[in-house]
Protein backbone atom coordinates (compact mmCIF):
# COMPACT_ATOMS: atom_id res chain seq x y z
CA UNK A 1 0.00 0.00 0.00
CA UNK A 2 2.75 2.04 0.64
CA UNK A 3 4.20 1.50 -2.59
CA UNK A 4 0.69 2.43 -4.34
CA UNK A 5 1.09 6.07 -2.92
CA UNK A 6 2.46 9.65 -4.04
CA UNK A 7 5.61 10.83 -2.86
CA UNK A 8 3.45 14.00 -1.06
CA UNK A 9 0.92 11.39 0.32
CA UNK A 10 4.02 9.18 1.94
CA UNK A 11 5.55 12.58 3.27
CA UNK A 12 2.16 13.64 4.60
CA UNK A 13 1.64 10.15 6.14
CA UNK A 14 5.17 10.04 7.73
CA UNK A 15 5.13 13.75 8.88
CA UNK A 16 1.46 13.21 10.08
CA UNK A 17 2.67 9.86 11.92
CA UNK A 18 5.01 12.00 13.59
CA UNK A 19 2.61 14.34 14.95
CA UNK A 20 0.34 11.53 16.17
CA UNK A 21 3.04 10.38 18.26
CA UNK A 22 3.88 14.00 19.13
CA UNK A 23 0.28 14.76 20.50
CA UNK A 24 0.21 11.35 22.37
CA UNK A 25 3.37 12.07 23.88
CA UNK A 26 2.09 15.57 24.56
CA UNK A 27 -1.10 14.47 26.07
CA UNK A 28 0.50 12.39 28.66
CA UNK A 29 3.06 14.70 29.44
CA UNK A 30 -0.14 17.15 29.91
CA UNK A 31 -1.76 14.79 32.13
CA UNK A 32 1.61 14.53 33.95
CA UNK A 33 1.19 18.49 34.29
CA UNK A 34 -2.08 18.50 35.25
CA UNK A 35 -1.60 15.90 37.91
CA UNK A 36 1.49 17.98 39.39
CA UNK A 37 -0.77 20.72 39.28
CA UNK A 38 -3.54 19.29 41.19
CA UNK A 39 -0.95 17.99 43.94
CA UNK A 40 0.48 21.61 44.20
CA UNK A 41 -3.21 23.42 44.11
CA UNK A 42 -4.05 21.39 46.91
CA UNK A 43 -0.73 21.86 49.01
CA UNK A 44 -1.06 25.52 47.96
CA UNK A 45 -5.01 25.38 49.55
CA UNK A 46 -3.33 24.08 52.68
CA UNK A 47 -0.74 26.72 52.66
CA UNK A 48 -3.09 29.87 52.02
CA UNK A 49 -5.68 28.48 55.20
CA UNK A 50 -2.38 28.31 57.28
CA UNK A 51 -1.35 31.79 56.12
CA UNK A 52 -5.45 32.96 55.71
CA UNK A 53 -5.13 31.89 59.74
CA UNK A 54 -1.86 33.80 61.01
CA UNK A 55 -3.35 36.75 59.20
CA UNK A 56 -6.02 36.63 61.04
CA UNK A 57 -4.43 36.53 64.34
CA UNK A 58 -2.08 39.22 63.00
CA UNK A 59 -5.51 41.37 62.56
CA UNK A 60 -6.86 40.85 65.92
CA UNK A 61 -2.95 41.98 67.55
CA UNK A 62 -3.14 44.82 65.82
CA UNK A 63 -6.28 46.02 66.44
CA UNK A 64 -5.09 45.33 70.17
CA UNK A 65 -2.08 47.50 69.95
CA UNK A 66 -3.95 50.04 67.91
CA UNK A 67 -5.95 50.34 71.20
CA UNK A 68 -3.31 50.55 73.37
CA UNK A 69 -1.31 53.07 71.52
CA UNK A 70 -5.20 55.17 71.86
CA UNK A 71 -5.44 54.47 75.42
CA UNK A 72 -2.08 56.22 75.83
CA UNK A 73 -3.04 59.54 74.09
CA UNK A 74 -7.17 59.57 74.99
CA UNK A 75 -8.17 57.39 77.80
CA UNK A 76 -11.89 57.08 78.72
CA UNK A 77 -14.44 54.70 79.54
CA UNK A 78 -15.67 53.85 76.47
CA UNK A 79 -12.44 53.13 75.17
CA UNK A 80 -11.82 51.01 77.72
CA UNK A 81 -14.82 48.33 77.20
CA UNK A 82 -13.73 48.94 73.01
CA UNK A 83 -10.11 47.50 74.01
CA UNK A 84 -11.34 44.63 76.23
CA UNK A 85 -13.32 43.28 73.97
CA UNK A 86 -10.83 43.42 71.36
CA UNK A 87 -8.59 41.73 74.07
CA UNK A 88 -11.30 39.02 74.20
CA UNK A 89 -11.54 38.50 70.55
CA UNK A 90 -7.82 37.86 70.56
CA UNK A 91 -8.20 35.01 72.75
CA UNK A 92 -10.99 33.85 71.33
CA UNK A 93 -9.23 33.65 67.72
CA UNK A 94 -6.29 31.99 69.38
CA UNK A 95 -8.41 29.28 70.64
CA UNK A 96 -10.77 28.69 67.91
CA UNK A 97 -7.89 28.18 65.32
CA UNK A 98 -6.60 24.57 65.25
CA UNK A 99 -2.95 24.15 66.57
CA UNK A 100 -1.72 21.83 63.48
CA UNK A 101 -1.76 25.33 61.58
CA UNK A 102 0.91 26.81 63.70
CA UNK A 103 4.16 25.51 62.46
CA UNK A 104 6.72 24.76 65.51
CA UNK A 105 8.42 27.07 64.97
CA UNK A 106 5.61 29.81 65.39
CA UNK A 107 5.56 27.72 68.86
CA UNK A 108 6.87 30.86 70.72
CA UNK A 109 4.55 33.51 68.71
CA UNK A 110 1.76 31.73 69.93
CA UNK A 111 2.99 31.43 73.50
CA UNK A 112 3.52 35.26 73.56
CA UNK A 113 0.29 36.27 72.58
CA UNK A 114 -1.16 33.58 75.08
CA UNK A 115 0.92 35.56 77.79
CA UNK A 116 -0.23 38.60 76.18
CA UNK A 117 -3.89 38.24 76.71
CA UNK A 118 -3.23 36.32 80.45
CA UNK A 119 -1.66 38.97 81.63
CA UNK A 120 -3.89 41.45 80.55
CA UNK A 121 -6.62 40.00 81.77
CA UNK A 122 -5.24 38.65 85.03
CA UNK A 123 -2.63 41.58 86.07
CA UNK A 124 -4.20 44.97 88.19
CA UNK A 125 -4.11 46.79 84.37
CA UNK A 126 -7.92 45.58 84.01
CA UNK A 127 -8.86 46.91 87.06
CA UNK A 128 -6.92 49.67 87.00
CA UNK A 129 -8.88 50.98 83.82
CA UNK A 130 -11.92 50.01 84.52
CA UNK A 131 -11.71 52.26 88.36
CA UNK A 132 -10.76 55.20 85.86
CA UNK A 133 -7.25 55.45 87.65
CA UNK A 134 -5.60 55.85 83.73
CA UNK A 135 -2.23 56.91 85.51
CA UNK A 136 -1.74 53.63 87.79
CA UNK A 137 -2.41 51.68 84.85
CA UNK A 138 -0.31 53.14 82.11
CA UNK A 139 2.29 52.79 85.15
CA UNK A 140 1.49 48.89 84.72
CA UNK A 141 1.62 48.93 80.92
CA UNK A 142 5.16 49.75 80.72
CA UNK A 143 6.21 47.26 83.49
CA UNK A 144 4.02 44.28 82.83
CA UNK A 145 2.23 44.21 79.03
CA UNK A 146 4.74 45.85 77.04
CA UNK A 147 7.14 43.25 77.35
CA UNK A 148 4.78 40.62 76.02
CA UNK A 149 3.29 43.02 73.27
CA UNK A 150 6.62 44.30 72.04
CA UNK A 151 8.12 40.42 71.32
CA UNK A 152 4.68 39.33 70.17
CA UNK A 153 4.60 42.26 67.05
CA UNK A 154 8.38 41.20 66.25
CA UNK A 155 7.29 37.21 66.57
CA UNK A 156 4.49 37.96 64.34
CA UNK A 157 6.43 39.97 61.63
CA UNK A 158 9.11 37.27 61.90
CA UNK A 159 6.49 34.60 60.87
CA UNK A 160 4.62 36.21 58.40
CA UNK A 161 7.69 36.89 56.54
CA UNK A 162 9.44 33.45 56.81
CA UNK A 163 6.50 31.59 56.18
CA UNK A 164 5.54 33.63 52.85
CA UNK A 165 8.96 32.78 51.21
CA UNK A 166 9.03 29.04 52.22
CA UNK A 167 6.05 28.07 50.63
CA UNK A 168 6.56 30.66 47.59
CA UNK A 169 9.83 28.77 47.35
CA UNK A 170 8.26 25.67 47.40
CA UNK A 171 5.85 26.38 44.86
CA UNK A 172 8.31 27.59 42.47
CA UNK A 173 10.03 24.74 42.66
CA UNK A 174 7.45 21.75 42.28
CA UNK A 175 6.27 23.60 38.73
CA UNK A 176 9.85 23.92 37.44
CA UNK A 177 10.78 20.01 38.24
CA UNK A 178 7.43 18.79 36.35
CA UNK A 179 7.85 20.95 33.57
CA UNK A 180 11.82 20.02 33.08
CA UNK A 181 11.04 16.53 33.03
CA UNK A 182 7.97 16.81 30.46
CA UNK A 183 9.94 18.82 28.20
CA UNK A 184 13.32 16.16 28.32
CA UNK A 185 10.18 13.43 27.45
CA UNK A 186 8.85 15.12 24.41
CA UNK A 187 12.07 16.27 22.83
CA UNK A 188 13.72 12.95 23.54
CA UNK A 189 10.53 10.60 21.85
CA UNK A 190 10.02 13.38 19.21
CA UNK A 191 13.47 13.60 18.15
CA UNK A 192 13.92 9.59 18.24
CA UNK A 193 10.48 9.84 15.73
CA UNK A 194 11.66 12.24 13.56
CA UNK A 195 15.37 10.11 12.51
CA UNK A 196 12.88 6.84 11.81
CA UNK A 197 10.95 8.34 9.75
CA UNK A 198 13.81 10.33 7.70
CA UNK A 199 15.96 7.20 7.62
CA UNK A 200 12.77 5.31 5.88
CA UNK A 201 12.18 7.95 3.62
CA UNK A 202 15.99 8.36 2.33
CA UNK A 203 16.08 4.64 1.78
CA UNK A 204 13.33 4.80 -0.74
CA UNK A 205 14.03 7.71 -2.35
CA UNK A 206 18.06 7.43 -2.91
CA UNK A 207 17.02 3.51 -4.21
CA UNK A 208 14.73 4.94 -6.93
CA UNK A 209 17.14 7.91 -7.82
CA UNK A 210 19.98 5.03 -8.53
CA UNK A 211 17.51 3.21 -10.87
CA UNK A 212 16.68 7.11 -12.44
CA UNK A 213 19.95 7.68 -13.15
CA UNK A 214 20.85 4.24 -15.16
CA UNK A 215 17.84 4.96 -17.27
CA UNK A 216 19.65 8.32 -17.71
CA UNK A 217 23.10 6.61 -18.81
CA UNK A 218 21.42 4.66 -21.38
CA UNK A 219 19.31 7.43 -23.38
CA UNK A 220 22.75 9.40 -23.14
CA UNK A 221 24.17 6.65 -25.19
CA UNK A 222 21.31 6.41 -27.31
CA UNK A 223 19.94 2.97 -27.16
CA UNK A 224 16.29 3.62 -26.95
CA UNK A 225 15.36 -0.34 -26.91
CA UNK A 226 14.63 0.06 -22.90
CA UNK A 227 12.60 -2.30 -20.80
CA UNK A 228 11.27 -0.90 -17.20
CA UNK A 229 10.05 -3.46 -14.90
CA UNK A 230 6.68 -3.52 -13.32
CA UNK A 231 7.84 -2.99 -10.09
CA UNK A 232 9.53 0.38 -10.36
CA UNK A 233 5.77 1.56 -12.01
CA UNK A 234 4.82 3.04 -8.42
CA UNK A 235 1.27 5.23 -8.63
CA UNK A 236 3.77 8.22 -7.26
CA UNK A 237 6.15 10.80 -9.07
CA UNK A 238 9.26 8.07 -9.67
CA UNK A 239 6.71 5.74 -11.06
CA UNK A 240 5.35 8.75 -13.26
CA UNK A 241 9.30 9.69 -14.36
CA UNK A 242 9.79 6.05 -14.82
CA UNK A 243 6.78 5.98 -17.25
CA UNK A 244 7.61 9.33 -18.28
CA UNK A 245 11.18 7.49 -19.48
CA UNK A 246 9.16 4.57 -20.98
CA UNK A 247 7.40 6.62 -22.96
CA UNK A 248 9.99 9.25 -23.87
CA UNK A 249 12.59 6.27 -25.33
CA UNK A 250 9.21 4.53 -27.14
CA UNK A 251 8.47 8.31 -28.81
CA UNK A 252 12.54 8.62 -29.33
CA UNK A 253 12.39 5.21 -31.08
CA UNK A 254 9.73 6.03 -33.60
CA UNK A 255 10.87 9.30 -34.26
CA UNK A 256 14.50 8.00 -35.12
CA UNK A 257 12.79 5.18 -37.23
CA UNK A 258 10.55 7.90 -39.34
CA UNK A 259 13.54 10.17 -39.66
CA UNK A 260 15.30 6.81 -41.54
CA UNK A 261 11.90 6.41 -43.48
CA UNK A 262 11.60 9.93 -44.51
CA UNK A 263 15.41 10.48 -45.51
CA UNK A 264 14.43 7.52 -47.91
CA UNK A 265 11.57 9.02 -49.01
CA UNK A 266 13.37 12.44 -49.66
CA UNK A 267 15.84 10.76 -51.36
CA UNK A 268 13.33 9.09 -54.05
CA UNK A 269 11.46 12.52 -54.97
CA UNK A 270 14.66 14.40 -55.87
CA UNK A 271 13.40 13.50 -59.23
CA UNK A 272 10.45 14.10 -59.37
CA UNK A 273 11.08 17.51 -57.99
CA UNK A 274 12.90 18.05 -61.44
CA UNK A 275 10.22 17.29 -63.59
CA UNK A 276 7.82 19.57 -62.01
CA UNK A 277 9.80 22.67 -62.46
CA UNK A 278 9.47 22.73 -66.36
CA UNK A 279 5.23 23.15 -65.85
CA UNK A 280 6.14 25.97 -62.87
CA UNK A 281 8.12 28.05 -65.20
CA UNK A 282 5.61 27.76 -67.63
CA UNK A 283 2.60 28.64 -65.60
CA UNK A 284 4.59 31.15 -63.96
CA UNK A 285 5.27 33.56 -67.36
CA UNK A 286 1.14 33.23 -68.02
CA UNK A 287 0.20 34.48 -64.38
CA UNK A 288 2.92 37.53 -64.99
CA UNK A 289 0.64 38.52 -68.35
CA UNK A 290 -2.99 38.19 -66.79
CA UNK A 291 -1.59 40.27 -63.73
CA UNK A 292 -0.36 43.22 -65.33
CA UNK A 293 -4.15 43.85 -66.97
CA UNK A 294 -5.69 43.19 -63.83
CA UNK A 295 -2.88 46.27 -62.64
CA UNK A 296 -4.62 48.68 -65.30
CA UNK A 297 -8.28 48.28 -64.37
CA UNK A 298 -7.11 49.15 -60.66
CA UNK A 299 -6.03 52.07 -61.46
CA UNK A 300 -8.80 53.31 -63.04
CA UNK A 301 -11.28 52.34 -59.96
CA UNK A 302 -9.05 54.35 -57.39
CA UNK A 303 -9.39 57.38 -59.29
CA UNK A 304 -13.85 57.03 -59.05
CA UNK A 305 -13.07 56.18 -55.61
CA UNK A 306 -11.16 59.37 -54.78
CA UNK A 307 -13.97 61.92 -56.00
CA UNK A 308 -16.72 59.96 -53.57
CA UNK A 309 -14.21 60.74 -50.30
CA UNK A 310 -13.95 64.16 -51.14
CA UNK A 311 -17.33 64.73 -50.82
CA UNK A 312 -18.07 62.54 -47.89
CA UNK A 313 -15.08 64.78 -46.07
CA UNK A 314 -17.15 68.12 -46.77
CA UNK A 315 -20.53 66.61 -45.78
CA UNK A 316 -18.45 65.03 -42.73
CA UNK A 317 -16.76 68.57 -41.87
CA UNK A 318 -20.61 70.25 -41.69
CA UNK A 319 -22.29 67.90 -39.49
CA UNK A 320 -19.56 68.75 -37.07
CA UNK A 321 -20.28 71.87 -36.60
CA UNK A 322 -23.80 71.08 -35.96
CA UNK A 323 -22.67 68.64 -33.66
CA UNK A 324 -20.84 70.66 -31.28
CA UNK A 325 -23.26 73.41 -31.43
CA UNK A 326 -25.89 70.96 -30.35
CA UNK A 327 -23.31 69.63 -27.53
CA UNK A 328 -22.66 73.34 -26.27
CA UNK A 329 -26.47 73.82 -26.03
CA UNK A 330 -27.04 70.39 -24.23
CA UNK A 331 -23.97 71.29 -21.68
CA UNK A 332 -25.69 74.80 -20.70
CA UNK A 333 -28.84 73.37 -20.02
CA UNK A 334 -27.59 70.69 -17.92
CA UNK A 335 -25.85 73.64 -15.61
CA UNK A 336 -29.17 74.95 -15.91
CA UNK A 337 -31.00 72.27 -13.99
CA UNK A 338 -27.99 71.43 -11.79
CA UNK A 339 -28.52 74.79 -10.58
CA UNK A 340 -32.00 74.13 -10.18
CA UNK A 341 -31.63 70.93 -8.39
CA UNK A 342 -29.08 72.00 -6.20
CA UNK A 343 -31.35 75.35 -4.74
CA UNK A 344 -34.01 72.91 -4.50
CA UNK A 345 -31.82 70.73 -2.07
CA UNK A 346 -31.06 73.93 -0.41
CA UNK A 347 -34.43 75.08 0.15
CA UNK A 348 -35.78 71.34 1.24
CA UNK A 349 -32.71 71.24 3.94
CA UNK A 350 -33.71 74.75 5.37
CA UNK A 351 -37.43 73.60 5.62
CA UNK A 352 -36.08 70.67 7.75
CA UNK A 353 -33.56 72.55 9.79
CA UNK A 354 -37.09 74.69 10.69
CA UNK A 355 -39.01 71.95 11.75
CA UNK A 356 -36.03 70.79 13.63
CA UNK A 357 -36.59 74.03 15.46
CA UNK A 358 -40.05 73.40 15.85
CA UNK A 359 -39.52 70.46 17.42
CA UNK A 360 -37.14 71.61 19.71
CA UNK A 361 -39.35 73.71 20.50
CA UNK A 362 -41.71 71.09 21.57
CA UNK A 363 -39.19 70.12 23.73
CA UNK A 364 -38.13 73.52 25.35
CA UNK A 365 -42.10 73.87 26.14
CA UNK A 366 -41.87 70.11 27.95
CA UNK A 367 -39.19 72.03 29.80
CA UNK A 368 -40.55 74.46 31.21
CA UNK A 369 -43.63 72.71 32.16
CA UNK A 370 -41.05 70.42 34.68
CA UNK A 371 -39.46 73.77 35.66
CA UNK A 372 -43.42 74.82 36.58
CA UNK A 373 -44.16 71.86 38.19
CA UNK A 374 -40.73 72.38 40.36
CA UNK A 375 -41.45 75.71 41.31
CA UNK A 376 -45.41 74.82 42.46
CA UNK A 377 -43.39 71.87 44.12
CA UNK A 378 -41.14 74.14 45.93
CA UNK A 379 -43.55 76.59 46.96
CA UNK A 380 -45.42 74.23 48.83
CA UNK A 381 -42.39 73.11 50.52
CA UNK A 382 -41.70 76.51 51.97
CA UNK A 383 -45.01 77.06 52.69
CA UNK A 384 -44.78 73.86 54.50
CA UNK A 385 -41.29 75.09 56.27
CA UNK A 386 -42.99 77.93 57.31
CA UNK A 387 -45.75 76.22 59.10
CA UNK A 388 -43.29 74.06 60.73
CA UNK A 389 -40.79 77.49 61.89
CA UNK A 390 -43.94 78.92 62.95
CA UNK A 391 -44.47 75.58 65.19
CA UNK A 392 -40.82 76.03 66.58
CA UNK A 393 -41.26 79.47 67.80
CA UNK A 394 -38.33 81.38 68.45
CA UNK A 395 -36.11 78.40 67.61
CA UNK A 396 -37.37 78.43 64.09
CA UNK A 397 -37.39 82.26 63.35
CA UNK A 398 -34.45 81.84 61.25
CA UNK A 399 -35.58 78.95 59.50
CA UNK A 400 -38.61 80.87 58.86
CA UNK A 401 -36.45 83.64 56.97
CA UNK A 402 -35.03 80.74 54.82
CA UNK A 403 -38.55 79.27 54.02
CA UNK A 404 -39.84 83.16 53.20
CA UNK A 405 -36.86 83.70 50.44
CA UNK A 406 -37.58 80.12 49.08
CA UNK A 407 -41.12 80.43 48.53
CA UNK A 408 -40.00 83.76 46.68
CA UNK A 409 -37.80 82.42 44.87
CA UNK A 410 -40.32 80.06 43.56
CA UNK A 411 -42.76 83.12 42.65
CA UNK A 412 -40.17 84.31 40.92
CA UNK A 413 -38.99 81.08 38.64
CA UNK A 414 -43.16 80.54 38.35
CA UNK A 415 -43.25 83.80 36.24
CA UNK A 416 -40.48 83.38 34.58
CA UNK A 417 -41.37 79.67 32.90
CA UNK A 418 -44.52 81.32 32.61
CA UNK A 419 -43.19 84.40 29.85
CA UNK A 420 -40.71 81.27 28.67
CA UNK A 421 -43.70 79.86 27.29
CA UNK A 422 -45.08 82.58 25.68
CA UNK A 423 -42.49 83.05 23.90
CA UNK A 424 -41.26 78.96 23.13
CA UNK A 425 -45.16 79.69 21.64
CA UNK A 426 -44.49 82.46 19.62
CA UNK A 427 -41.23 80.74 17.73
CA UNK A 428 -43.61 77.73 17.56
CA UNK A 429 -46.03 79.48 15.38
CA UNK A 430 -43.56 81.00 13.44
CA UNK A 431 -41.83 77.75 12.78
CA UNK A 432 -44.88 76.17 11.48
CA UNK A 433 -45.20 79.18 9.18
CA UNK A 434 -42.17 79.05 7.71
CA UNK A 435 -42.25 75.23 7.25
CA UNK A 436 -45.89 75.43 4.84
CA UNK A 437 -44.41 78.13 3.45
CA UNK A 438 -40.64 76.43 2.52
CA UNK A 439 -42.74 73.40 1.50
CA UNK A 440 -44.70 74.98 -1.08
CA UNK A 441 -41.14 76.49 -2.32
CA UNK A 442 -39.91 73.25 -2.14
CA UNK A 443 -42.94 71.60 -4.62
CA UNK A 444 -42.14 74.52 -6.75
CA UNK A 445 -38.87 73.89 -7.19
CA UNK A 446 -39.16 70.19 -7.82
CA UNK A 447 -41.58 71.05 -10.22
CA UNK A 448 -39.29 73.20 -12.53
CA UNK A 449 -35.71 71.02 -11.93
CA UNK A 450 -38.45 68.21 -13.66
CA UNK A 451 -39.37 70.90 -16.63
CA UNK A 452 -35.53 71.35 -16.82
CA UNK A 453 -34.83 67.44 -16.75
CA UNK A 454 -37.15 66.79 -19.58
CA UNK A 455 -36.14 69.48 -21.74
CA UNK A 456 -32.10 67.94 -21.58
CA UNK A 457 -33.63 64.82 -22.20
CA UNK A 458 -34.86 66.47 -25.46
CA UNK A 459 -31.81 68.23 -26.62
CA UNK A 460 -29.94 64.87 -25.45
CA UNK A 461 -32.36 63.14 -28.15
CA UNK A 462 -31.21 65.75 -30.80
CA UNK A 463 -27.36 65.07 -29.89
CA UNK A 464 -27.59 61.90 -30.38
CA UNK A 465 -29.40 62.22 -33.66
CA UNK A 466 -26.61 64.60 -34.81
CA UNK A 467 -24.06 62.45 -33.56
CA UNK A 468 -26.09 59.23 -35.72
CA UNK A 469 -25.87 61.56 -38.62
CA UNK A 470 -22.28 62.00 -38.27
CA UNK A 471 -21.08 58.60 -37.62
CA UNK A 472 -23.05 57.54 -41.13
CA UNK A 473 -20.77 60.09 -43.10
CA UNK A 474 -17.56 59.30 -41.31
CA UNK A 475 -18.58 55.58 -41.80
CA UNK A 476 -19.00 56.41 -45.24
CA UNK A 477 -15.93 58.68 -46.00
CA UNK A 478 -13.94 56.04 -44.04
CA UNK A 479 -15.29 53.02 -46.42
CA UNK A 480 -14.44 54.93 -49.63
CA UNK A 481 -10.93 55.55 -48.44
CA UNK A 482 -10.86 51.36 -47.49
CA UNK A 483 -11.97 51.33 -51.01
CA UNK A 484 -9.33 53.88 -52.72
CA UNK A 485 -6.70 51.54 -50.43
CA UNK A 486 -7.94 48.75 -51.32
CA UNK A 487 -7.96 48.98 -54.90
CA UNK A 488 -4.22 50.19 -54.16
CA UNK A 489 -3.48 47.52 -52.55
CA UNK A 490 -4.86 45.29 -55.25
CA UNK A 491 -2.77 47.29 -57.92
CA UNK A 492 0.02 46.98 -56.33
CA UNK A 493 -0.31 43.21 -55.66
CA UNK A 494 -0.93 42.59 -59.25
CA UNK A 495 2.50 44.03 -59.61
CA UNK A 496 4.08 42.21 -57.39
CA UNK A 497 2.66 38.72 -58.20
CA UNK A 498 3.85 39.58 -61.65
CA UNK A 499 7.12 40.17 -59.79
CA UNK A 500 6.89 36.92 -58.15
CA UNK A 501 5.90 34.91 -61.54
CA UNK A 502 9.12 35.89 -62.65
CA UNK A 503 11.01 34.84 -59.24
CA UNK A 504 9.01 31.80 -59.63
CA UNK A 505 10.95 31.21 -63.63
CA UNK A 506 14.56 31.33 -61.21
CA UNK A 507 13.19 29.20 -58.54
CA UNK A 508 12.23 26.53 -60.86
CA UNK A 509 15.32 26.76 -62.55
CA UNK A 510 17.18 25.98 -59.20
CA UNK A 511 14.88 23.78 -57.95
CA UNK A 512 17.01 20.62 -59.45
CA UNK A 513 20.38 22.12 -57.75
CA UNK A 514 18.37 21.91 -54.74
CA UNK A 515 17.16 18.33 -54.67
CA UNK A 516 20.79 17.66 -55.74
CA UNK A 517 21.67 19.16 -52.34
CA UNK A 518 18.86 17.80 -50.33
CA UNK A 519 20.29 14.18 -51.76
CA UNK A 520 23.76 14.75 -49.95
CA UNK A 521 22.32 15.55 -46.88
CA UNK A 522 20.11 12.83 -46.61
CA UNK A 523 22.99 10.32 -47.04
CA UNK A 524 24.74 12.32 -44.18
CA UNK A 525 22.17 12.09 -42.33
CA UNK A 526 21.82 8.04 -42.30
CA UNK A 527 25.07 8.14 -40.97
CA UNK A 528 24.37 10.16 -37.93
CA UNK A 529 21.43 7.92 -37.28
CA UNK A 530 23.53 4.78 -37.57
CA UNK A 531 24.67 5.59 -33.54
CA UNK A 532 21.26 5.47 -32.54
CA UNK A 533 20.28 1.70 -31.00
CA UNK A 534 16.55 1.40 -32.39
CA UNK A 535 13.82 -1.40 -32.00
CA UNK A 536 13.92 -3.38 -35.63
CA UNK A 537 10.16 -3.81 -35.49
CA UNK A 538 8.91 -0.26 -35.32
CA UNK A 539 11.99 0.79 -38.22
CA UNK A 540 10.32 -1.98 -40.77
CA UNK A 541 6.52 -0.81 -39.62
CA UNK A 542 7.59 3.13 -40.55
CA UNK A 543 9.74 1.93 -43.68
CA UNK A 544 6.77 0.37 -45.00
CA UNK A 545 4.15 3.03 -43.80
CA UNK A 546 6.93 6.14 -45.85
CA UNK A 547 6.81 3.86 -48.54
CA UNK A 548 3.04 3.99 -49.18
CA UNK A 549 2.97 7.74 -48.74
CA UNK A 550 5.93 7.96 -50.96
CA UNK A 551 4.26 6.92 -54.14
CA UNK A 552 0.75 8.48 -52.96
CA UNK A 553 3.22 11.64 -53.63
CA UNK A 554 4.82 10.91 -56.58
CA UNK A 555 1.20 9.76 -58.22
CA UNK A 556 0.08 13.64 -57.07
CA UNK A 557 3.05 15.31 -58.14
CA UNK A 558 2.57 13.50 -61.83
CA UNK A 559 -1.10 14.80 -62.09
CA UNK A 560 -0.16 18.03 -61.11
CA UNK A 561 2.64 18.54 -63.86
CA UNK A 562 0.39 17.14 -66.30
CA UNK A 563 -2.69 19.46 -65.14
CA UNK A 564 -0.46 22.66 -65.28
CA UNK A 565 -0.32 23.14 -68.88
CA UNK A 566 -4.07 23.05 -69.21
CA UNK A 567 -4.57 25.91 -66.82
CA UNK A 568 -2.15 28.20 -68.21
CA UNK A 569 -3.90 27.81 -71.22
Amino acid sequence: MFKQMSIKAKLLSGFGFVILVALCVAGIALYSMTNSSRVGNDIRTLITQDVADIFTVHRAYNSVHAWMHQLQVTPSPSLVNEGLQKVQSLSDIINTIPREHFPEASGKTVNNLENLVRTINNSSFKTLLQAGEYKEADAVFLKEILPYLMASNAALSELIYSYTNDVTDYVVHLDMTSYIYTTATITLVGTIIALLISYLLYNYFVASTMHIKSIAKKLEEGNFNLRIEDKHLHKDEFGDIFRSFRDTAYNLNRAVARTIAMSNTIETNSKTLNEASGAVTSGAKDIEQRALTVAAASDEMVSTTSDIAKNCHAAQETSETARVETNNGVDKVRATVDSIKAQADATRDDAAKVIKLAEQSQHISSIVGTIEDIAAQTNLLALNAAIEAARAGEAGRGFAVVADEVRALASRTSQSTKEISAMVAGVQADAEAATTSMTSSVEQMNAVAQQAAELENNLDNIREAVNNVNAQIIQIATAAEEQINATSEISNNMQGISEMAQQSVDVADNAADVSEYCKDLIEGLLKELDFFTLNERALKKEDLTFKRIDKHASHVVHEEAKAAPATNA
